[in-house]
């Protein structure tokens, strides 16, 4: 982590999409926050307020960005940030596994689900949201997805489940 940049509200990026049938799209699209892998991170004050405003709806920017920054740590992001020991990168790599494609298969069906369903649009995205669930609503997410609740605790040595 080098810099943090912080805007007094929701930022434009330009972006460009291709579609399915190859169609190039060029625009602008507002931001929350943005993760560099040069280790940097984009924060939009508001966002931080409002997200930081409700402790537990599963959302907030910081946490979202500052995992993306774990995950970055060893290089492109992938969603899987470096573990102590290779038990722990195997544990990892399952229970992540497993549990994107339960949401993934829980989006494309139109479920409710306790992670937000941003999380399957890649495991990068899944990572980030997943921390954000652990960190604000960690009995749910003990409940919800044990597994990857325990990765998750052990990863960053709190027990969220715990907190009142």
């Amino acid at each position: 982590m080098r810099q943090i940049l912080l805007y007094p509200d929701a930022f434009l990026v330009r972006v460009r999409h291709q579609d399915r049938d190859g169609v190039v799209f060029d625009g602008e699209e507002a931001r929350a926050g943005e993760s560099w892998h040069e280790g940097q991170v984009v924060l939009s004050w508001a966002d931080i307020l409002d997200s930081a405003a409700v402790p537990d709806d599963g959302y907030n920017v910081v946490i979202h960005e500052m995992a993306h920054q774990l995950d970055q740590s060893k290089g492109r992001g992938n969603g899987m940030p470096q573990q102590r020991r290779k038990q722990d990168q195997r544990e990892w790599t399952a229970a992540m596994a497993d549990a994107y494609q339960r949401l993934c298969r829980a989006v494309r069906r139109g479920e409710e689900t306790l992670i937000d369903p941003y999380g399957a649009t890649n495991p990068e995205e899944f990572f980030a949201v997943a921390c954000e669930t652990f960190f604000e609503c960690g009995p749910e997410l003990q409940a919800w997805e044990p597994r990857l609740y325990a990765v998750l605790h052990r990863y960053f040595g709190v027990d969220t489940a715990q907190w009142t």
